[in-house]
């Protein structure tokens, strides 16, 4: 008796078990690349990830699905959100779990109102070219700073760029300029850029793109830079 009150026990304590795994979250292969994509850009604004959720087909996952999404992820402890601007969608970013989950040695993060704007459109250069070139590979600002710090301190100096596209060409350079800078520190840091990078493309409202038109047609290395509006990637 003693043994079969031992073994109703166990089997007892197993059907709690797996009464208290029911429900538990999954997460899936399309949760880990666009967990990937949001770590590495910091954030990622809520009307982009219904596009990214999308992949790989064009277009965008209706908003209640997203929202089902994001719902799934926060009670997983893997992300958080909120609407930082009013009249703006909410901006998701990753947890210290969520930084875990997906392999990434970033120190955790939260967005301020004043952080934003060039978040979003740095994610509208990334996913209109990952949508462009889908053998390119992207190399963010946040991989990129993680990278400096552990080079010398000789380096720290160099401006750094918002992202970088690897094509089969080579690496380009990626700034994404909402504001217009003075003449000097523009032509400073695009000589710097283009004569560190083949290539060097600028993305920027149309007033700031067409100063920095001029700017490289003011420097040696202009020819190796390219300025488009973000109308391009809206």
């Amino acid at each position: 008796m003693k043994g079969l009150a031992r073994l109703g026990g166990e089997v007892e304590g197993i059907a709690r078990k797996e009464r208290s795994d029911k429900g538990s979250i999954k997460i899936t292969e399309r949760d880990l690349s666009v967990l990937r994509f949001i770590g590495e850009q910091y954030a990622v604004r809520q009307d982009q990830l219904a596009r990214l959720l999308k992949r790989p087909d064009l277009g965008s996952l209706s908003d209640s699905a997203t929202r089902a999404v994001i719902a799934r992820w926060e009670r997983a402890g893997l992300t958080e959100s909120r609407k930082v601007i009013a009249d703006e969608p909410r901006f998701v970013w990753l947890t210290r779990r969520g930084l875990d989950e997906v392999g990434l040695a970033f120190k955790r993060w939260v967005p301020t109102a004043a952080s934003l704007a060039h978040i979003f459109w740095t994610n509208q250069v990334r996913i209109h070219t990952e949508e462009r070139h889908p053998s390119s590979s992207w190399r963010s600002e946040r991989e990129l700073r993680k990278g400096r710090a552990m080079q010398l301190i000789s380096d720290q100096h160099c401006h750094q760029v918002d992202a970088e596209i690897i094509l089969r060409e080579g690496v380009v350079a990626v700034e994404v300029e909402l504001t217009s800078k003075s003449v000097d520190r523009r032509r400073s840091i695009m000589a710097e850029v283009a004569k560190r990078y083949a290539t060097v493309w600028y993305f920027a409202p149309p007033n700031v793109a067409a100063l920095l038109d001029e700017t490289a047609g003011s420097i040696d290395e202009g020819a190796r830079v390219r300025v488009y509006s973000l109308e391009r990637v809206a």
